[in-house]
């Protein structure tokens, strides 16, 4: 095949893989932002009426006024006074003690209402904010579904363009990849090389071994530009002209049967590839 075709045709399937990446990537993006959206419209920030549990501390409230309580009955018992003095200091430390878990019960009962009645007033702000919200939550999810259902066609729409050049087999299987695309593409439209050349150089398994470790900052890098040179030629009827001039040319002076059938299946997928790019407004987005 013409070498100026063949380059046409690794331009395009290259800009194509690129472009079914940028739409991967896309739809995560989208569907992380609404699913993030959609999560604080239906789940409210919802407050737990669980008292914290004061059973422990009243308890030891009961603990300490029954030894208090003990305590100064046993001095009653004992004919020493020095004993009497030792289990009255006790019965009033215990007693101390009981009066500071009570207080300690008063006060886990107030905060307990006090939490109850805060979480009882968030949790039906809450519930009124998702029912008054569930017009927009439904708007949402239509919204959604098309927006997923348009990009999901896009996608199938670069599938079934990528598979169309791949079903040519002009490249072998093992080369159908985007690192293997961008060697070839850039070896070739940077020397005189063939594709039969380029495929055979010795240097080929290790240059797109280099890219595959570095392909997510290549596409960083690159696919603005790529996607914006490849969006003015859709655009641009003089280029798409000269293109189907050349395709038509070689397709006319073709003597092989088989070759003049690839530069017309070449021409009729530049020119679907060119109508797809042209009407991608959403490859150019947020770079």
């Amino acid at each position: 095949m013409n070498r100026k075709a063949l380059i046409l045709y690794i331009r395009d399937l290259r800009d194509l893989e690129i472009a079914a990446r940028r739409i991967e990537k896309l739809y995560q993006e989208e569907k992380k932002d609404y699913e993030q959206v959609l999560d604080s419209l239906e789940n409210g920030k919802f407050m737990s009426e669980i008292e914290e549990p004061i059973f422990g501390v009243l308890m030891g409230c009961g603990v300490c006024f029954l030894m208090g309580y003990f305590c100064n009955w046993l001095k009653k018992l004992v004919a020493l006074q020095l004993w009497n003095y030792c289990f009255f200091g006790v019965a009033i430390f215990f007693w101390f003690m009981g009066i500071v878990f009570l207080f300690a019960v008063i006060s886990g009962v107030l905060e307990n209402s006090r939490k109850r009645d805060e979480a009882q007033k968030n949790n039906a702000r809450e519930e009124k904010r998702i029912a008054d919200n569930q017009e927009l939550i439904n708007q949402m999810k239509s919204n959604w579904k098309k927006k997923e259902t348009y990009i999901q066609s896009e996608y199938r729409k670069v599938y079934e363009l990528k598979k169309n050049y791949y079903d040519q087999n002009i490249l072998a299987k093992p080369y159908r990849n985007l690192p293997a695309l961008i060697y070839i593409y850039d070896y070739m439209s940077t020397s005189s090389a063939s594709l039969s050349e380029t495929l055979l150089h010795e240097h080929i398994d290790y240059g797109i071994k280099k890219i595959v470790e570095r392909l997510d900052y290549i596409i960083k890098q690159n696919q603005a530009i790529i996607f914006n040179q490849h969006r003015q030629e859709a655009r641009n009827q003089t280029m798409i002209d000269q293109n189907q001039k050349m395709l038509s040319t070689l397709r006319r002076t073709e003597a092989n049967t088989e070759q003049t059938a690839q530069y017309a299946k070449l021409s009729a997928n530049y020119s679907r590839t060119c109508a797809y790019f042209s009407m991608a407004n959403y490859l150019e987005k947020n770079f």
